[in-house]
Protein backbone atom coordinates (compact mmCIF):
# COMPACT_ATOMS: atom_id res chain seq x y z
CA UNK A 1 0.00 0.00 0.00
CA UNK A 2 3.15 2.38 0.83
CA UNK A 3 4.54 1.82 -2.66
CA UNK A 4 1.60 2.33 -4.46
CA UNK A 5 0.81 5.97 -2.68
CA UNK A 6 4.38 6.57 -3.51
CA UNK A 7 3.72 5.93 -6.92
CA UNK A 8 0.79 8.46 -6.90
CA UNK A 9 2.34 11.32 -5.36
CA UNK A 10 5.04 11.04 -8.19
CA UNK A 11 3.19 11.08 -10.63
CA UNK A 12 1.02 13.65 -10.00
CA UNK A 13 4.05 16.02 -9.19
CA UNK A 14 4.99 15.08 -12.56
CA UNK A 15 1.95 16.17 -14.24
CA UNK A 16 2.10 19.42 -12.27
CA UNK A 17 5.70 20.22 -12.76
CA UNK A 18 5.99 18.89 -16.08
CA UNK A 19 2.47 19.61 -18.33
CA UNK A 20 -0.54 21.56 -16.91
CA UNK A 21 0.11 25.20 -16.14
CA UNK A 22 3.99 25.58 -17.83
CA UNK A 23 5.15 27.03 -21.13
CA UNK A 24 5.77 23.24 -22.98
CA UNK A 25 4.34 22.89 -26.08
CA UNK A 26 5.22 21.50 -29.21
CA UNK A 27 5.15 18.24 -31.39
CA UNK A 28 7.12 15.53 -30.71
CA UNK A 29 9.15 14.06 -34.27
CA UNK A 30 9.97 18.14 -34.66
CA UNK A 31 14.13 17.99 -33.84
CA UNK A 32 14.65 22.21 -34.75
CA UNK A 33 12.69 22.22 -30.95
CA UNK A 34 9.95 24.65 -32.60
CA UNK A 35 6.28 24.06 -31.81
CA UNK A 36 4.83 23.81 -35.28
CA UNK A 37 5.10 20.16 -36.86
CA UNK A 38 7.35 20.65 -39.94
CA UNK A 39 4.96 19.53 -43.06
CA UNK A 40 5.90 20.05 -46.71
CA UNK A 41 1.87 20.13 -47.92
CA UNK A 42 3.30 20.34 -51.65
CA UNK A 43 4.36 16.77 -50.74
CA UNK A 44 4.09 13.25 -49.66
CA UNK A 45 4.14 14.55 -46.09
CA UNK A 46 7.71 15.58 -45.39
CA UNK A 47 7.55 15.55 -41.20
CA UNK A 48 11.71 15.70 -39.58
CA UNK A 49 12.09 12.87 -37.45
CA UNK A 50 14.31 12.37 -35.00
CA UNK A 51 15.26 8.55 -36.20
CA UNK A 52 17.32 8.26 -32.85
CA UNK A 53 15.77 5.52 -30.56
CA UNK A 54 17.45 7.30 -27.17
CA UNK A 55 14.66 7.79 -24.95
CA UNK A 56 16.14 10.54 -22.66
CA UNK A 57 13.63 13.56 -22.65
CA UNK A 58 14.17 16.85 -21.56
CA UNK A 59 11.47 19.11 -20.06
CA UNK A 60 13.39 22.21 -20.98
CA UNK A 61 12.70 21.74 -25.02
CA UNK A 62 9.80 20.91 -26.89
CA UNK A 63 11.42 17.97 -28.91
CA UNK A 64 10.94 14.50 -27.69
CA UNK A 65 11.98 10.94 -29.37
CA UNK A 66 9.26 9.94 -32.07
CA UNK A 67 10.14 5.94 -32.06
CA UNK A 68 9.18 3.23 -29.74
CA UNK A 69 11.70 0.68 -29.75
CA UNK A 70 8.82 -2.11 -27.98
CA UNK A 71 6.66 -2.90 -31.08
CA UNK A 72 4.46 -5.50 -31.84
CA UNK A 73 3.43 -6.81 -35.02
CA UNK A 74 0.53 -9.12 -33.78
CA UNK A 75 -2.92 -8.02 -33.21
CA UNK A 76 -4.70 -8.88 -30.45
CA UNK A 77 -8.15 -7.40 -31.58
CA UNK A 78 -8.85 -9.58 -34.14
CA UNK A 79 -8.99 -8.50 -37.99
CA UNK A 80 -11.10 -5.12 -36.96
CA UNK A 81 -8.14 -3.37 -35.75
CA UNK A 82 -4.81 -2.93 -37.55
CA UNK A 83 -1.89 -5.70 -36.90
CA UNK A 84 1.23 -3.33 -36.01
CA UNK A 85 3.76 -2.75 -35.64
CA UNK A 86 2.44 -0.80 -32.53
CA UNK A 87 4.61 1.63 -30.74
CA UNK A 88 3.50 5.39 -29.45
CA UNK A 89 6.01 7.02 -31.75
CA UNK A 90 5.09 9.09 -35.24
CA UNK A 91 4.70 6.19 -38.13
CA UNK A 92 3.89 3.69 -35.47
CA UNK A 93 -0.06 2.23 -35.08
CA UNK A 94 -1.59 3.17 -31.96
CA UNK A 95 -2.42 -0.40 -30.14
CA UNK A 96 -5.95 -0.64 -29.27
CA UNK A 97 -6.86 1.21 -25.77
CA UNK A 98 -9.96 0.40 -23.83
CA UNK A 99 -11.65 3.44 -21.81
CA UNK A 100 -15.01 3.66 -20.20
CA UNK A 101 -17.46 6.56 -21.29
CA UNK A 102 -19.58 8.77 -18.41
CA UNK A 103 -22.10 6.01 -18.43
CA UNK A 104 -19.58 3.47 -17.10
CA UNK A 105 -19.81 1.42 -20.64
CA UNK A 106 -17.16 -0.22 -22.37
CA UNK A 107 -15.35 2.15 -25.17
CA UNK A 108 -12.25 1.07 -27.53
CA UNK A 109 -10.23 2.76 -29.64
CA UNK A 110 -11.45 -0.38 -32.06
CA UNK A 111 -14.74 1.05 -32.58
CA UNK A 112 -13.82 4.48 -34.19
CA UNK A 113 -11.49 2.30 -36.71
CA UNK A 114 -12.74 2.24 -40.19
CA UNK A 115 -15.19 4.26 -39.17
CA UNK A 116 -13.07 7.89 -39.60
CA UNK A 117 -10.19 9.74 -41.29
CA UNK A 118 -8.73 11.28 -38.41
CA UNK A 119 -8.79 10.38 -34.77
CA UNK A 120 -7.65 13.30 -32.58
CA UNK A 121 -7.17 11.81 -28.61
CA UNK A 122 -6.74 14.56 -26.53
CA UNK A 123 -5.48 13.53 -22.80
CA UNK A 124 -6.93 15.78 -19.73
CA UNK A 125 -7.48 16.04 -16.39
CA UNK A 126 -10.42 18.21 -14.71
CA UNK A 127 -8.51 20.63 -12.75
CA UNK A 128 -5.54 21.44 -15.82
CA UNK A 129 -6.21 25.27 -16.48
CA UNK A 130 -4.08 24.83 -19.78
CA UNK A 131 -6.32 21.43 -21.01
CA UNK A 132 -9.58 24.04 -20.29
CA UNK A 133 -7.75 26.57 -22.62
CA UNK A 134 -8.04 24.13 -25.44
CA UNK A 135 -11.25 23.50 -24.97
CA UNK A 136 -13.51 25.74 -27.07
CA UNK A 137 -11.24 24.60 -29.65
CA UNK A 138 -11.64 21.28 -29.83
CA UNK A 139 -15.32 22.08 -30.31
CA UNK A 140 -14.85 24.34 -33.44
CA UNK A 141 -13.30 22.11 -34.48
CA UNK A 142 -15.21 18.86 -34.20
CA UNK A 143 -18.29 21.18 -35.46
CA UNK A 144 -16.36 21.56 -38.93
CA UNK A 145 -14.58 19.19 -39.60
CA UNK A 146 -17.19 15.71 -38.10
CA UNK A 147 -18.61 15.91 -41.64
CA UNK A 148 -15.37 15.30 -43.13
CA UNK A 149 -14.78 12.44 -40.81
CA UNK A 150 -13.16 14.02 -37.75
CA UNK A 151 -13.56 12.33 -34.48
CA UNK A 152 -12.37 13.46 -31.11
CA UNK A 153 -12.16 11.78 -28.25
CA UNK A 154 -11.33 13.45 -24.96
CA UNK A 155 -9.60 10.80 -22.56
CA UNK A 156 -10.08 12.00 -18.69
CA UNK A 157 -7.26 10.70 -16.29
CA UNK A 158 -8.26 12.44 -13.23
CA UNK A 159 -11.20 14.26 -12.10
CA UNK A 160 -10.88 18.03 -10.74
CA UNK A 161 -8.39 16.90 -7.49
CA UNK A 162 -4.77 17.04 -8.46
CA UNK A 163 -3.47 13.25 -7.71
CA UNK A 164 -6.73 11.62 -7.29
CA UNK A 165 -5.92 9.34 -9.77
CA UNK A 166 -9.24 8.60 -10.69
CA UNK A 167 -12.67 9.72 -12.08
CA UNK A 168 -16.42 9.05 -11.43
CA UNK A 169 -19.41 8.38 -14.30
CA UNK A 170 -21.10 10.69 -12.39
CA UNK A 171 -17.88 13.94 -12.53
CA UNK A 172 -16.90 12.42 -15.97
CA UNK A 173 -21.24 13.29 -16.62
CA UNK A 174 -21.23 16.73 -15.36
CA UNK A 175 -17.76 17.45 -16.65
CA UNK A 176 -19.17 16.33 -20.49
CA UNK A 177 -22.30 18.36 -19.93
CA UNK A 178 -21.04 21.66 -18.24
CA UNK A 179 -18.65 21.95 -21.10
CA UNK A 180 -20.75 21.36 -24.15
CA UNK A 181 -18.83 18.37 -25.80
CA UNK A 182 -20.45 16.95 -28.80
CA UNK A 183 -17.71 14.03 -28.96
CA UNK A 184 -16.55 11.66 -26.67
CA UNK A 185 -15.52 11.80 -23.44
CA UNK A 186 -14.31 8.67 -21.81
CA UNK A 187 -12.62 7.91 -19.00
CA UNK A 188 -9.64 6.43 -17.83
CA UNK A 189 -8.60 5.87 -13.86
CA UNK A 190 -4.99 6.86 -13.45
CA UNK A 191 -3.76 6.76 -16.81
CA UNK A 192 -3.62 2.46 -16.93
CA UNK A 193 -4.03 2.98 -20.80
CA UNK A 194 -2.50 5.89 -22.02
CA UNK A 195 0.02 6.60 -19.43
CA UNK A 196 2.70 5.91 -21.68
CA UNK A 197 1.77 9.04 -23.60
CA UNK A 198 1.78 11.59 -21.16
CA UNK A 199 5.94 11.81 -19.99
CA UNK A 200 5.40 15.50 -21.15
CA UNK A 201 2.10 16.27 -18.74
CA UNK A 202 -1.14 17.14 -19.83
CA UNK A 203 -2.68 18.21 -22.07
CA UNK A 204 -1.76 15.67 -24.61
CA UNK A 205 -3.01 15.22 -28.32
CA UNK A 206 -2.28 12.53 -30.74
CA UNK A 207 -3.57 12.74 -34.26
CA UNK A 208 -3.91 9.01 -36.09
CA UNK A 209 -4.67 9.07 -39.54
CA UNK A 210 -7.28 6.49 -40.89
CA UNK A 211 -5.19 3.69 -40.23
CA UNK A 212 -4.49 4.39 -36.87
CA UNK A 213 -1.05 5.00 -37.67
CA UNK A 214 0.25 7.54 -35.01
CA UNK A 215 1.07 11.14 -37.68
CA UNK A 216 1.80 13.79 -34.69
CA UNK A 217 2.14 13.77 -30.92
CA UNK A 218 1.80 16.79 -29.08
CA UNK A 219 1.63 18.83 -25.51
CA UNK A 220 0.79 21.63 -23.91
CA UNK A 221 -1.48 24.25 -25.88
CA UNK A 222 -0.90 27.64 -26.82
CA UNK A 223 -3.89 28.87 -28.61
CA UNK A 224 -1.89 32.10 -30.37
CA UNK A 225 0.35 29.24 -32.03
CA UNK A 226 -1.29 25.99 -32.49
CA UNK A 227 -4.55 26.70 -33.84
CA UNK A 228 -3.67 27.39 -36.83
CA UNK A 229 -1.07 24.47 -36.85
CA UNK A 230 -3.85 22.04 -35.56
CA UNK A 231 -5.90 23.73 -38.47
CA UNK A 232 -3.56 22.83 -40.99
CA UNK A 233 -2.73 19.50 -40.20
CA UNK A 234 -5.83 18.12 -39.64
CA UNK A 235 -7.05 19.17 -42.81
CA UNK A 236 -4.04 17.80 -44.42
CA UNK A 237 -4.75 14.25 -42.88
CA UNK A 238 -8.37 14.72 -43.96
CA UNK A 239 -7.70 14.64 -47.46
CA UNK A 240 -4.57 11.99 -47.20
Amino acid sequence: MQVNFSITVVLSLCLLALGCGQDNKGWRGNPNGDTDLDLDLDMDLDIDIDTDTDTDTDTDTDTDTDTDTDTDTVSDTGADYPSGPYGIGTFNVISNRVFRDCEGNKVELKDFYKKVNVLWITLQTGWCPVCASEHEFLKEMYSKYKDQGLMILLVLGEDDRPGSMTVSDEFCAQFKRNKGFLFPVVQDDGWKETGDFIASGVPMQILLNKDFVIRAVGYGWDSSRQEEEYKKNIEYFLSH
